[in-house]
């Protein structure tokens, strides 16, 4: 079963507003970007972003979705699944600008849906973070190797995962 929440966006907006400068709009990205663009201020605009958070431990993904609500950035949507499996199938109906996912999860493992994820071309160019609870470096090159774009350990604090979003999303947010 996959959870979608969402948020109100009036209140984000102006949280997000006061931290981050996001450019100016482009009026020819209008029609060809699928999410909402939403006017920041005179000439400011911003997207509503949307996230995917694989975990097999609902609190984990809740630990998560807090620090991403915690970043500033507006996540209109942030989609859950509780493997790898169900996680391609949201991939299949749902467009997100961001994968964060475990490694250690039963039916397909993180590894496994980051591979299964590219050879269906599923989201492509969309940033995938790892968690795990390993600390070695063989687990961080092999995350990387299947795609990832960012590894993180658990346990880690907010900070630290906004520290590896940030720069993945500063392109598109």
């Amino acid at each position: 079963r996959v959870r979608r929440s969402r948020v109100d966006r009036a209140a984000t907006a102006t949280k997000v507003s006061i931290i981050f400068n996001f450019g100016t709009h482009n009026a020819d990205n209008d029609a060809s970007d699928s999410c909402f663009l939403k006017r920041m201020g005179r000439g400011v605009w911003m997207r509503d972003l949307r996230a995917l958070i694989v975990d097999d431990s609902s609190v984990m993904r809740k630990i998560v979705e807090r620090s991403l609500r915690a970043t500033g950035l507006n996540f209109s949507e942030v989609f859950e699944a509780g493997s790898g499996v169900e996680a391609m199938d949201v991939l299949r109906v749902e467009n997100v600008d961001l994968i964060v996912s475990d490694i250690q999860m039963p039916h397909m493992d993180g590894l496994e849906f980051l591979r299964q994820m590219k050879a269906a071309n599923l989201a492509p160019g969309v940033p995938v973070v790892m968690i795990a609870t390993e600390s070695s470096s063989d687990e961080a090159m092999r995350s990387v190797e299947a795609g990832a774009r960012g590894y993180i350990r658990k346990p880690f604090t907010p900070d630290q995962l906004n520290d590896r979003v940030l720069p993945l999303l500063g392109g598109i947010a």
